[in-house]
């Protein structure tokens, strides 16, 4: 995969969901991954979205660190 043709921001979720993985002990990344990185980012668009809807980012996040 060449991530050169990502946008910075993309990249920034890849690295961050890699090392999301490796922090759970995992060889891939998956999808809980890549939404951890995405809501874990400043001015993320995710956390806009979810936001604007109503989601409280900081219990979202609570709950994935207990599972």
């Amino acid at each position: 995969m060449e991530s050169a043709k990502f946008t910075f921001k993309a990249q920034e979720v890849l690295e961050l969901a890699a090392q999301t993985a490796r922090g759970f002990k995992n060889q891939e990344i998956d999808i809980s991954h890549l939404i951890l990185a995405m809501l874990s980012i400043d001015q993320s668009i995710a956390v806009t979205i979810l936001e604007k809807i109503g989601v409280d980012i900081s219990i979202s996040f609570k709950h994935n660190e207990r599972n």
